[in-house]
């Protein structure tokens, strides 16, 4: 049995995703994607990893439509990490949908380990800079983080001397 994927509103309402052929009617007819279609049409297939990347509407709409909420009612619950985590777990149910042998999941798997990576550097990019802030408002020079200023405290891209490091 599959996983059914989930993520967690602003009101702390838990929301399943699981796709099954009824639910991909329902998103084919909302959301004028049919995820059967990608299969065979390659640019049905890229218009589902170009929708899926790039519009949020998409994407409320059709987590909307699976867990049986309007779209509105998910965006007035939802900041910047609920969206990502709907994002993911839509995702995550595309690639369950499809069956393992099927050539779809591999490009479909690939714009989920982007995201994950997106949001492990941004995580990581925010960790440095907060310390590096904090560095600063304690007067300590900061030599782990590989964000550098120049005299007017700009941020600058790091040097492949620091990066090296």
């Amino acid at each position: 049995m599959r996983k059914v994927r989930t993520f967690t509103d602003l009101r702390g309402q838990v929301h399943e995703l699981k796709i099954t052929m009824a639910t991909r009617r329902k998103i084919r007819d909302a959301c004028e994607v049919d995820l059967l279609a990608a299969i065979q049409d390659t640019a049905i297939l890229q218009t589902v990893l170009t929708r899926i990347t790039e519009d949020d509407e998409f994407v409320l709409s059709a987590v909307g439509v699976i867990v049986g909420v309007d779209a509105s009612t998910l965006e007035e619950a939802a900041d910047a990490q609920v969206y990502a985590d709907a994002s993911t777990a839509l995702v995550e149910a595309i690639v369950d949908f499809f069956p393992l042998s099927s050539p779809v999941r591999k490009p479909l798997q690939t714009v989920l380990d982007n995201q994950t990576a997106m949001r492990q550097a941004e995580g990581e990019i925010v960790e440095a800079t907060m310390m590096q802030a904090i560095g600063q408002a304690y007067g300590m020079a900061s030599s782990t983080s590989p964000i550098q200023t120049n005299g007017s405290g700009e941020c600058q891209e790091p040097s492949a001397e620091t990066l090296a490091a």
